[in-house]
C-alpha cells in the first residue's frame, strides 16, 4: 500500500465513523472504528503527519521514538480498534519491568495519551482506551547533572585537541555555550549569526514549539563566541555554529564531539549535552536563583516541570541547607 492509498484508507474510515456509516460500536472493552480498522504503525504514520504542524523535527522525533515503546509491545500489526485498556496497563508494567528511567516512562507515557486522545478527536478510536489508566508510581526523578570537573576536563581536552584551531575554537565555544546559558543542544545548534546581540549580552534561540525567548550570555561565553566568529568558514548558511564544509552543525555531530572530548578528558561521569542543561539548572537553585525565572530561561511551559524535575536533593545538598537556613540557636533567640 503507498501513501497516497493509505491517506485514502485512513480518511476515509475517520469519515465513515464521524458520519456513523460504520455501525461498527461494540460492548466489550475494546474500541472499534470505522468501516476500515487500521493498524498501529499506520495510524501513527498518519498522527506522526498530523503533528508537522507547529512542532520542530526534534519534536516529531521523540515522538516516533516514544510511539515506537508501543509498537515494541503491541506489534505494528495491531488493529487499533482492538487496543483495550488491560493492552494500555500491561504496557506500562512492561516499561518498568525493563527499568527504563523515571523520565523515559513519564514522558512516553504522555506522549501515548497524546496519541490516543487525538486518535479519538479524529474519529479514529471511538473512545479513549488510556482515559482511565493512571500513571504507575514512580521514583522521584533526579537530574543527572554535569560534575564541574567533568566540564573542567572536557574544556581542557576541547582547547588541547590536535585538531584544527577553526574545530577546537568552535568546540570551546560550543562546550560554554552549554554550560553557561541552560540552552538545549538542538536549541543552541539551531542559532544563527543575527540571532546574537552581542551589546546585550543575549542570543535568541527558538524552543520547543517554535517558541522564541533570550539566553544570556556571560562575558567568558562573549569572548569563546567572538573568536569563534572571526575564524568561523564563510558559506551559503548563517548559521552559527558550522562544520567544516560550511554547512550547520548537527545534532548527530555535536553528539560525537562531546563523546569526543570526554575520552580524551578521562572523563567517567555523565556527560551528555542535556547533562549539561541539569547542572546549569541544580546550580541556579543550589545559588538561591527563583523557580519563576529559572523556568521562563529553561523555557519549560510551567514551573511545576522545573520544580519536579529539577529541585530534587540528596542528603548532602538537605544538610548544607539546613545549616545555612534553619534558624541558629543565638543565645535561645
Amino acid at each position: 500500500m503507498d501513501n497516497y492509498e493509505r491517506w485514502q484508507r485512513i480518511s476515509e474510515c475517520a469519515a465513515d465513523w464521524r458520519t456513523g456509516g460504520c455501525g461498527h460500536q461494540t460492548e466489550s472493552e475494546t474500541y472499534r472504528v470505522g468501516a476500515c480498522s487500521l493498524t498501529l504503525a499506520e495510524l501513527i504514520a498518519a498522527f506522526l503527519a498530523d503533528q508537522t504542524r507547529g512542532h520542530s523535527a526534534e519534536t516529531l522525533k521523540g515522538h516516533r521514538s516514544k510511539l515506537g515503546q508501543l509498537r515494541r509491545h503491541l506489534g505494528d500489526t495491531l488493529q487499533v480498534a482492538t487496543i483495550s485498556r488491560a493492552d494500555i496497563k500491561r504496557w506500562q508494567e512492561d516499561m518498568f519491568d525493563r527499568n527504563l528511567s523515571p523520565w523515559t516512562i513519564k514522558t512516553t507515557y504522555n506522549c501515548v495519551r497524546q496519541f490516543l486522545r487525538w486518535a479519538v478527536d479524529e474519529g479514529h478510536l471511538a473512545t479513549d482506551p488510556s482515559a482511565t489508566v493512571k500513571p504507575l508510581a514512580r521514583p522521584k526523578l533526579r537530574p543527572k547533572a554535569l560534575s564541574s570537573d567533568t566540564f573542567k576536563r572536557m574544556l581542557a581536552a576541547a582547547r588541547a585537541s590536535k585538531t584544527d584551531r577553526r574545530e577546537r575554537v568552535r568546540n570551546v565555544a560550543i562546550l560554554m555555550m552549554l554550560r553557561h546559558t541552560g540552552g538545549r543542544i538542538g536549541e543552541l545548534l539551531g542559532i544563527d549569526i543575527a540571532d546574537i546581540d552581542f551589546a546585550a549580552g543575549r542570543v535568541l534561540v527558538r524552543g520547543k514549539g517554535d517558541k522564541d525567548r533570550n539566553l544570556y550570555l556571560l562575558d567568558d561565553t562573549v569572548i569563546a563566541l567572538r573568536e569563534w566568529l572571526e575564524i568561523r568558514p564563510e558559506g551559503d548558511t548563517a548559521a552559527l555554529f558550522v562544520g567544516r564544509k560550511g554547512a550547520r552543525l548537527g545534532r548527530d555531530a555535536a553528539y560525537k564531539m562531546i563523546q569526543r572530548l570526554a575520552k580524551a578528558g578521562a572523563v567517567e561521569g555523565i556527560h551528555n549535552p542535556h547533562a549539561f542543561r541539569h547542572a546549569f539548572a541544580v546550580t541556579w537553585l543550589q545559588r538561591g536563583g527563583d523557580i519563576s525565572r529559572l523556568q521562563q530561561t529553561l523555557g519549560h511551559g510551567s514551573s511545576k516541570v522545573t520544580l519536579d524535575y529539577y529541585a530534587t536533593w540528596d542528603d548532602r545538598h538537605l544538610r548544607d541547607a539546613h545549616k545555612d537556613f534553619s534558624p541558629h540557636d543565638n543565645g535561645g533567640q
